[in-house]
């Protein structure tokens, strides 16, 4: 994988590339303080329709320092437009597009995509070699004419609803899931992808595949006691940071709860603590994605 999909000019925080001048106002540079530790390894989800309410979580969670997913449901909503609003105030966004055309579409969203300032960015790994590198060079393209860091792009192995007969249906693979997944995160490693999206279920075979240099984020977070919804293979955040994650995506125990800065406060601190002072089933501490002091607590929303 290119150098720069893992640790190049990392500093301040978790995956946080520097300021190198030139972008939208506001890029690189702290928005706020008083940052929450274990939060930096926090990517909440907005999947929410409503601008309103997608506004107030991120006003209410910005300050901890965690990271924002926008995905299709928002994309279709409320537009793209809203990387912009949260890039330009120097927010790491995370652009759950999962891009799946052929190479040609694909360089060209992701182009469009890199230009706006995302952060990470999905593609589909069954779409295959010539597209995910299409990805790649299209969103490093659009970054670089609009004077922006490129994002990393990052490839979906398995949806997480998917599981049993479900899997086999909905993919036709041969192999047991996590041994799918894993041939599918080796293949985002030859392409040249940062690193991949799997399921709290795959991390430790996926890891054991790829290696310490790429990125792996995981859906399916739950605390211990939330309803799975259509989550078929989930995790608590300490089970994950133990198994590999480097980035925790969590929706609903976060935006769906009474007090969501409580809530993402409590997660946190289970991040933590995995990561500080070894892990509940007596494993080592998690190390820090490649480049990364993942104890270093930086300017909140720093981009």
């Amino acid at each position: 994988m290119p150098e720069d999909a893992t640790a190049e000019g990392i500093g301040g925080g978790a995956g946080m590339p520097p300021d190198r001048g030139g972008g939208r106002p506001g890029r690189g540079k702290p928005a706020m303080g008083g940052t929450v530790p274990g939060a930096e390894r926090l990517i909440v989800a907005l999947d929410v329709a409503d601008a309103g309410r997608a506004q107030a979580l991120v006003d209410q969670l910005a300050p901890a320092g965690c990271a924002f997913k926008i995905g299709l449901e928002m994309l279709y909503a409320q537009g793209p437009g809203w990387i912009d609003r949260l890039a330009g105030r120097g927010l790491r966004v995370f652009v759950d597009a999962k891009l799946h055309d052929i190479p040609h579409t694909v360089y060209g969203a992701a182009r469009a995509l890199g230009a706006r300032g995302a952060w990470l960015l999905t593609v589909h790994l069954a779409g295959g070699r010539d597209m995910c590198r299409a990805a790649v060079e299209g969103a490093a393209a659009g970054a670089a004419a609009a004077g922006v860091p490129a994002p990393r792009v990052i490839g979906v192995t398995v949806l997480t609803s998917l599981a049993g007969a479900a899997y086999a249906e909905a993919t036709g693979a041969r192999l047991p899931l996590g041994a799918e997944a894993a041939r599918r995160a080796g293949n985002a490693r030859a392409w040249g992808l940062a690193g991949v999206v799997c399921s709290p279920a795959e991390l430790r075979v996926v890891r054991a595949t790829v290696g310490p240099g790429v990125w792996l984020v995981t859906p399916g977070i739950r605390p211990a006691g939330s309803p799975r919804g259509d989550q078929q293979r989930v995790a608590t955040p300490a089970e994950a940071i133990a198994a590999g994650a480097d980035y925790l995506v969590v929706g609903r125990p976060v935006t769906a709860a009474a007090d969501p800065v409580a809530a993402l406060e409590a997660i946190a601190g289970e991040v933590a603590q995995a990561l500080d002072g070894g892990t509940p089933d007596g494993g080592a501490p998690r190390h820090p994605p490649a480049g990364v002091d993942a104890r270093t607590t930086p300017g909140a929303g720093q981009g």
